[in-house]
């Protein structure tokens, strides 16, 4: 009867504790500038793995369609954390009301040339007189078609870059025609390789050797008001990222179920984004530097801005 009782209440005593921990958790805003893409999927396995309730969060995410939309849900005060790419501290610098508190990811293998199967287009240098689509203007994949055509040998302008918007719109331009290739995410490419509907003739990887592809944004408002929420937010994403590189075949199942990838996509995916996913969430100097110069690049800024200004840094593991 006693061991029964003691039974009882240490049941009632974890009810009550679950209880209390379920009203403890608190909702984060995330918006991500693609819903297909590897680089932004620790947000949904956190949540499967019991990561963000464990750090007393609970996430709702949303996806658009290119970085300048993050930061406008950031302006509209619809977000509270944006997940972007680098092309977005450019933004912040003009007064978007937020700053980078961790990079996600650096050397951008994880982003591809993308064209249809039977295209001519076998290299950079092929892209003369041709139509690039990007997500929009100023984002990621803009500059990244910039840096393509460079790599080609071509001279500025020799392609025209397209900004189209999300996935399936990039998708329907290319395989219509109206477009003759595009910039996305890898996965996007091998997916079609797999299908025969298209092929990867290149991952930025080797274009851009130094670089901050993708990057974690919290509001002034967050930071200021809940700064210990992005302290647990950033915490817990990087113990998504070390549970991933840890564990490969659980990481593949989770990106064919949630990425809708097809079989064989996964494990391609995975072994081209794994190695390119931070640690600590640190921002190098040199990544920075390149990065700064693509804002000039893009004609986005005038001249580099104080990286300082647009990143705050105590969010990151202590060294």
């Amino acid at each position: 009867m006693r061991k029964v009782l003691r039974t009882a209440c240490l049941a009632a005593a974890l009810a009550v504790t679950m209880t209390g921990a379920a009203q403890a958790a608190e909702k984060l805003r995330v918006i991500r500038s693609a819903a297909i893409c590897f680089c932004f999927m620790p947000a949904e396995f956190g949540k499967e793995l019991g990561i963000w309730q464990k750090h007393g969060i609970e996430l709702d995410i949303t996806s658009t369609g290119g970085d300048a939309r993050v930061q406008q849900a950031i302006v509209a005060g619809t977000a509270d954390i944006g997940l972007g790419s680098g092309a977005g501290f450019a933004l912040v610098s003009k007064g978007v009301p937020a700053k980078a508190v961790a990079a996600i990811f650096y050397r951008p293998s994880g982003m591809a040339l993308i064209v249809p199967k039977a295209s001519a287009i076998a290299a950079p240098a092929d892209l003369k007189g041709k139509k690039i689509g990007v997500t929009t203007g100023g984002s990621l994949t803009d500059w990244l078609a910039r840096k393509a055509i460079e790599s080609g040998g071509l001279p500025k302008g020799a392609a025209q870059i397209v900004p189209l918007g999300d996935l399936s719109s990039n998708l329907a331009a290319l395989m219509s025609g109206s477009s003759d290739a595009m910039v996305y995410g890898a996965e996007a490419g091998y997916s079609l390789e797999v299908e025969g509907t298209g092929k990867v003739i290149a991952t930025f990887d080797k274009i851009v050797p130094n670089f901050i592809a993708h990057t974690i944004f919290a509001t002034d408002k967050l930071r200021r008001e809940k700064p210990e929420l992005v302290r647990n937010f950033v915490a817990g994403w990087l113990e998504v990222i070390a549970y991933m590189r840890a564990h490969k075949a659980e990481t593949i199942a989770f990106a064919e179920k949630t990425l809708k990838l097809k079989p064989g996509v996964a494990p391609l995916v995975y072994d081209s984004n794994m190695p390119q996913m931070t640690i600590d969430g640190s921002f190098p100097d040199e990544a920075l530097e390149i990065l700064n110069q693509s804002y000039i690049d893009l004609g986005i800024l005038p001249a580099k801005i104080d990286m300082g200004t647009v990143i705050d840094r105590q969010f990151l593991p202590k060294r």
